[in-house]
C-alpha cells in the first residue's frame, strides 16, 4: 500500500480534470515514496506543495495539497499505524458507513483480501453518487505479492452500468524489477475494455506491470445483485441465442447449407492438419495480441498526462 510517483501523477491528472477530492478514505495507511525529487516530477506542484508531500511519510499531505482533499481518513485490518477506521473487509462494512465519501483510493490492498469481491463491494458502496474510486493493483508478474493479480476484465466488468459506474480511466503502468516502489518510471499505456474491442486483453511481458483505474460512481445501487460476466462469453451467449431463436420453427436446412457447415466440420481442420503455416500464423498471432504493440488493446501514452 503506497504512493508512487505512477500513481501519483494518476491522482493529481483526475484532480486536474475533475476538481477536488472532498472527503476522502484511504484503503490502507498508504506509505509515500516520494522523495523531494520524485515530487517535483507530479505536474504543476508548487516547490513548498512538494518539500510537505514529500516530508509525510503517508500520502495524507499529497492528497490534502495535491488533490483538494478535504479531509483524510484510513480504514485498516489493524491500528497498528493509526488508521481511523478498523474493518476486515473480507466481511461486508456496516450499512450507516454507506454513501460517506467523495473520493476512495486504494494504494495497493485489495489484492492482500482473500474476498476481494466483498472487499470491492464496500468501497463501492461507501462512495456518494458521484464519487470516485482509484485503485492501483498488480496485473502481471507480480505472483506471490498478494493473494491475486487483477485482468482489467475484472474491473471493467465490476466497475461498470449495472453496478451503478463507470471507469473513466484505466492505465496500464509497466515497470523494471525487483519493485514498483524502487522503479519510479516506466511506459504507460491506456487500455482498452475487451467489451468495446471485442477481445480478451491477454499480457505476456518480461517486466512487471500494474493498473490503475479511476472509475465514479454514477447512481446508486447495490453492487453486484447482478454478478458480473466476462464479456466474451456474454457475447458469445447472446449470439448463441439469438441464432437458436432466429431458427425457431425451421426445420428445413437447404442443401448448401449442410455441404458449407460439413466443409466447416471436416474440412478446415484437415486444411489445418495439412498445413504446418497455419500453425505458425496463429502462434505469431497470438503472441502479438498478448503482447504491449497490440494496439487494440493497448495504446502508448504519457505517464503524467493519458488523455
Amino acid at each position: 500500500m503506497a504512493l508512487i510517483l505512477p500513481y501519483a501523477k494518476f491522482l493529481r491528472v483526475s484532480f486536474e480534470r475533475r476538481g477536488a477530492f472532498g472527503r476522502t478514505l484511504t484503503v490502507g495507511r498508504q506509505s509515500n515514496y516520494l522523495t523531494l525529487d520524485l515530487a517535483r516530477r507530479v505536474r504543476a506542484l508548487s516547490p513548498d506543495v512538494a518539500a510537505a508531500v514529500a516530508a509525510d511519510p503517508f500520502c495524507t499531505t499529497f492528497l490534502l495539497k495535491a488533490c483538494g482533499a478535504s479531509s483524510v481518513e484510513a480504514l485498516d485490518y489493524s491500528a497498528y499505524e493509526g488508521a481511523d477506521r478498523v474493518w476486515d473487509l473480507n466481511v461486508p462494512v456496516p450499512e450507516d458507513w454507506s454513501g460517506q465519501y467523495d473520493t476512495i483510493v486504494d494504494g495497493g490492498t485489495l489484492e492482500h483480501v482473500f474476498h476481494a469481491p466483498v472487499a470491492l463491494a464496500s468501497l463501492m458502496q461507501m462512495l456518494k453518487a458521484g464519487g470516485r474510486l482509484f485503485v492501483s493493483s498488480p496485473t502481471n508478474n507480480h505472483c506471490g505479492h498478494g493473494f491475486y493479480q487483477f485482468s482489467p476484465e475484472f474491473y471493467y466488468r465490476a466497475l461498470s452500468a449495472p453496478q451503478g459506474f463507470a471507469v473513466k480511466r484505466m492505465m496500464l503502468f509497466v515497470h523494471a524489477f525487483p519493485g514498483v516502489e524502487l522503479s519510479p518510471e516506466g511506459r504507460c499505456y491506456r487500455v482498452a475494455d475487451p467489451a468495446v474491442t471485442g477481445g480478451r486483453v491477454h499480457l505476456q511481458s518480461a517486466r512487471a506491470s500494474m493498473l490503475f483505474v479511476e472509475a465514479v460512481r454514477e447512481r446508486v445501487v447495490r453492487p453486484f445483485t447482478e454478478t458480473p460476466q466476462q464479456s466474451d462469453y456474454t457475447a458469445l451467449w447472446q449470439a448463441a441465442s439469438a441464432a437458436a431463436s432466429a431458427t425457431t420453427g425451421d426445420a428445413k436446412v437447404s442443401a448448401s447449407r449442410r455441404v458449407s457447415s460439413l466443409v466447416r466440420t471436416v474440412g478446415r481442420p484437415v486444411a489445418r492438419w495439412l498445413s504446418k503455416s497455419a500453425f505458425v500464423r496463429g502462434s505469431v498471432q497470438r503472441w502479438r495480441d498478448a503482447s504491449l504493440r497490440n494496439r487494440r488493446s493497448f495504446t502508448p501514452t504519457d505517464c503524467q498526462d493519458d488523455s
